[in-house]
């Protein structure tokens, strides 16, 4: 169904993902959120993006920060009501 070119495109994807989410991983090292002013746009912005790490073949678990940073934005008040609002939380996980 996929061409070797396609296969190819997927594995660059993936090994520039790596790298992006070793720079991440790096970046909140020691910190909760992305900057040093507490949780902002830009955490909820990441918190988005990172939703689709699992779907995609990705293991936050790799990146111990990463996955840190997703479980602790997960929980933000501000998150968890977006979630709800969107119908992406079920009624035992609602805020």
């Amino acid at each position: 169904m996929f061409s070797d070119a396609d296969e190819i495109g997927k594995a660059a994807a993936k090994t520039g993902l790596s790298k992006a989410f070793d720079e991440l991983n790096r970046m909140l090292a020691g910190q909760d959120y992305l900057t040093d002013n507490g949780f902002t746009f830009a955490d909820a912005y990441a918190f988005n993006i990172l939703t689709w790490a699992k779907p995609t073949g990705f293991d936050l678990n790799n990146w111990p920060n990463i996955d840190a940073f997703f479980g602790r934005v997960s929980q933000h008040d501000a998150v968890r009501a977006s979630m709800k609002a969107e119908g992406l939380l079920k009624t035992n996980e609602a805020a």
